[in-house]
């Protein structure tokens, strides 16, 4: 099942010229002073890591002890084909305890993320000093430290093309997903995802005739491995995670047929409009509540209030629609 929870972190990452986070050597950027190396993480990826020179405050024999030198920032993987991370936590959505017993939370084409790429934290505790008229006084916080990055060179897992009815196995890992799909014919273009003894899981996209529609596998579901479609004509399949979903923003979103979104924001109230024949329905999902905002045949105007994010929002149409 999607993640939906808001997480908060300490680390912050440096803004510079030069990325320093990919670029070996020593640099100095924004007054600090970084130094990265880089090696082969596997025959395709590069990782880089990155030490900043900074003050370090640990615990030794009961007293805080203060240190000047090279302090771990984060690791950073080179931009390589989002596929080869399918089945690997640091590049998809996930949280997971590690076999050390760690915490980890990675969150993927976020606004804090950026798209094409993930960012992984790890649950931990930080020491930090306060100086005072009365002296210093040390604080450990626990909460998500950031840990390192992933970056892709695109935001597809792969690609699928057909005429006629066809079973896909998916890519082994992918299981939140974001399919867009087109057809080009006169009857129903479905497409189910199933599970490994080929129960039905999601219901992805349901469109008539010549279209193109959007829908997600794994906002319930996780078991799913296949997609089925069924067509009478010229169909193609793009599957991308679903954290690549366009994002519902203040300044609103239109589209045509049925689609999913990313809503970040507060709670607030949108005018959606629909211009099509058939149904027109909305709805939104958060980590803990779902609402029902449109459900109607054919043309539409009206004011509907949105819950606060993060949320994913589904929406089938036949027509053009907007949300302002």
């Amino acid at each position: 099942m999607v993640a939906l929870s808001a997480v908060a972190f300490l680390a912050q990452p440096a803004n510079a010229d030069i990325d320093v986070y990919i670029t070996p050597g020593k640099h100095n950027v924004n007054g600090r002073q970084w130094n990265t190396a880089c090696e082969r993480y596997s025959s395709t990826v590069t990782r880089c890591r990155t030490d900043i020179y900074a003050t370090q405050i640990s615990l030794k024999n009961g007293r805080y002890v203060s240190t000047n030198g090279w302090v771990f920032n984060n690791l950073t993987y080179k931009a390589s084909p989002r596929t080869q991370w399918s089945n690997n936590n640091l590049g998809k959505t996930a949280e997971w305890t590690s076999a050390d017993g760690r915490r980890w939370y990675t969150q993927c084409d976020t606004p804090t993320t950026g798209r094409n790429g993930c960012r992984s934290y790890i649950w931990g505790t930080a020491i930090s000093a306060k100086a005072s008229s009365s002296g210093t006084t040390y604080v450990q916080q626990e909460g998500w430290q950031f840990n390192n990055m992933v970056r892709f060179t695109n935001d597809v897992y792969a690609t699928y093309s057909g005429t006629g009815p066809k079973t896909i196995t998916l890519p082994r890992g992918a299981t939140e997903l974001y399919v867009i799909g087109t057809h080009r014919g006169e009857s129903n273009f479905m497409v189910h995802g199933l599970d490994s003894g080929n129960r039905v899981t999601d219901y992805v996209i349901n469109e008539i005739g010549t279209t193109r529609g959007a829908g997600a596998v794994g906002i319930y579901d996780d078991d799913t491995t296949k997609l089925d479609v069924e067509a009478d004509g010229h169909w193609t399949l793009v599957v991308k995670p679903l954290s690549a979903a366009p994002t519902l923003t203040a300044s609103g979103l239109s589209g045509r047929g049925s689609d999913i979104l990313w809503y970040y924001g507060p709670a607030r109230s949108f005018t959606l409009t629909h211009d099509g024949e058939s149904n027109f329905i909305v709805s939104q999902e958060t980590a803990e509540d779902y609402r029902g905002l449109v459900n109607e045949i054919g043309a539409y105007s009206a004011s509907r209030p949105f819950l606060a994010g993060p949320s994913i929002i589904e929406l089938m149409a036949d027509g053009n629609w907007s949300i302002r």
